[in-house]
């Protein structure tokens, strides 16, 4: 006779009651913690805005790492984010969203070691030329680098040039014209017979 109680079909009477009372208790916990969740979003909110007055930019750069940890918890609330982001604009996160599903890495290509090369031969071969005149002269030989590009390629290697010869400046030194130039100077011919 005991078999029979537990082979029976349950009754939806009872049933309905038991998902009644789940969803008290569910009602009950979820009144409880919600109020400490909300003041906790909004005290990390707070914090987040005080952090971004104090930027000098009002700006942050993400890191592709932080743009990937950022994606990966959106994704678990289907990527609504408008009034949750605050560290970047909505259109920024949506922009990396599209990237990462596209395949695309996230930032600007790496500039190569041609290019850096080519940008410190330059600053050393023309000692009044600043960042802004390097690129646009690698603009002319078809190669792309921005200026703040340059400028940090020439800080690693120690040159600092101006962004831009603004004052006129006094000519160079002879000994320092003939030190950048030597090799050229040398693959001259002085010696050329002008006609009269």
């Amino acid at each position: 006779m005991h078999r029979h109680l537990f082979l029976k079909k349950p009754d939806p009477v009872v049933l309905v009651h038991m998902n009644s009372l789940s969803l008290l208790i569910w009602g009950l916990i979820s009144q409880f913690f919600s109020p400490r969740h909300n003041a906790q979003i909004r005290l990390l909110k707070a914090q987040v805005r005080i952090l971004q007055e104090r930027l000098p930019s009002q700006r942050v750069i993400a890191s592709p790492e932080e743009k990937s940890e950022l994606l990966r918890l959106g994704a678990d609330f289907d990527h609504q984010i408008n009034d949750l982001i605050m560290i970047v604009k909505p259109n920024t996160y949506r922009r990396w969203l599209n990237q990462s599903s596209s395949g695309k890495p996230f930032g600007r290509p790496r500039l190569t070691q041609e290019l850096r090369d080519t940008v410190i031969c330059m600053a050393k071969e023309n000692l009044q030329w600043g960042y802004r005149r390097i690129v646009g002269e690698l603009k002319k030989l078809g190669l792309y680098a921005g200026a703040n590009s340059v400028k940090r390629i020439l800080n690693e290697a120690g040159i600092h040039p101006e962004p831009e010869k603004s004052k006129p400046t006094p000519p160079l030194p002879w000994d320092t014209f003939i030190k950048a130039h030597l090799e050229t100077t040398l693959a001259c011919d002085f010696f050329s017979k002008v006609r009269p």
